[in-house]
């Protein structure tokens, strides 16, 4: 049986100084790095913050012994809280090392490279080595790409979007990857998760108990036009719709909401399809989710799972994570000023 007490979370932080965690907030979402803030206490009122600032930590969710996931980045921020008569609080904020692209800005072209290797290189720069991409349908070459007093970061993110990938990490006990997915379909997958709408008492196993679930309104077509000089009278235009040739739409409306954009800011046809493709897709991802509330440690964005045990069946299917929020506690490791001992996860 899983309970709230079975719950703990530890920090490494290296040999030199031991941390407990007191409390923690991790925020996660997809195409965006995540964010770990730490509440901590130590024996030690003199922590060197230039020994921490900008080093690899690993934060563990343990149940029991078993350790069900790893949160690894780098020190972004260390603070000093109160001190008492034996312990002194800390807060500490750990972020992905992708996070450095975002202190860095340039004006810079790239000529004859594909967009991965274009990324590759402000990644090699910003010291993040631990990358994969999923391969894209069709690759080619940008003829001209120019950074314009944008951050790496601002810069990686558009060209990720113009090729129709999303990003997201994985952890492991010492380091974490950085990984580019192109279809939600090839993701990796949790398993299983349970829905129990009555989660007091006995419980076999960590479970959601809150699901609320939401259709929208969006943009269902997208059309691109753009211009070559080579060919003037040529009309470089390319739509992608939701709506097919009878009139059904995939969207959440029957009725065309058309978004028109120019430049499409591509020279061949090659590249304007799916970039017109992957300006719908985006539109279309989140028209339809889902919020769920419940202590499974497991779930990450830019993984798949399949859910169990609703109610309603059309909701028992296949799903993809986009953001999450985790929060927990642990007072028992302030034994000597806690009033109230325990450890809580949501």
């Amino acid at each position: 049986m899983a309970t709230q007490s079975d719950y703990r979370y530890t920090l490494n932080a290296g040999d030199k100084y031991h941390f407990d965690v007191v409390g923690f907030k991790l925020t996660e979402g997809l195409s965006e790095p995540f964010k770990l803030e730490l509440q901590l206490s130590s024996f030690d009122p003199n922590v060197s913050f230039s020994a921490l600032i900008d080093t690899p930590v690993t934060f563990t969710f343990w149940l029991g012994d078993k350790a069900v996931r790893y949160v690894n980045g780098i020190v972004t921020g260390f603070g000093l809280g109160k001190s008492g008569f034996v312990r002194t609080s800390y807060q500490m904020v750990v972020e992905p090392a992708l996070v450095r692209a975002a202190l860095q800005s340039d004006s810079r072209i790239f000529q004859h490279q594909n967009s991965e290797k274009i990324i590759r290189t402000l990644l090699q720069k910003n010291r993040v080595d631990n990358v994969a991409f999923e391969p894209l349908p069709s690759d080619w070459e940008r003829e001209y790409c120019v950074q314009y007093r944008e951050t790496d970061l601002t810069f990686i993110e558009r060209l990720a979007a113009e090729e129709g990938w999303y990003y997201y990490f994985s952890h492991g006990e010492e380091n974490h990857a950085l990984h580019f997915g192109h279809q939600s379909t090839a993701s990796p997958i949790l398993g299983t998760l349970i829905y129990n709408a009555t989660p007091a008492g006995d419980r076999p196993a960590a479970s959601l108990w809150q699901f609320e679930y939401c259709r929208k309104v969006t943009t269902n077509q997208h059309t691109l036009r753009d211009y070559t000089f080579l060919n003037p009278n040529y009309t470089l235009e390319h739509q992608q719709s939701a709506v097919n040739s009878d009139g059904v739409s995939s969207s959440s409306s029957q009725h065309t909401y058309e978004n028109y954009d120019y430049p499409g800011r591509y020279k061949r046809d090659e590249q304007g399809r799916p970039f017109s493709r992957y300006r719908l897709e985006s539109a279309l991802a989140l028209s339809e989710t889902a919020q769920a509330t419940g202590d499974d440690m497991r779930v990450i964005p830019g993984y798949g799972f399949t859910l169990e045990g609703h109610i309603n069946p059309a909701f028992n299917q296949d799903c993809f994570v986009v953001r999450g929020e985790h929060q927990g506690y642990q007072t028992g490791v302030m034994e000597e000023v806690a009033g109230e001992v325990g450890n809580r996860y949501e």
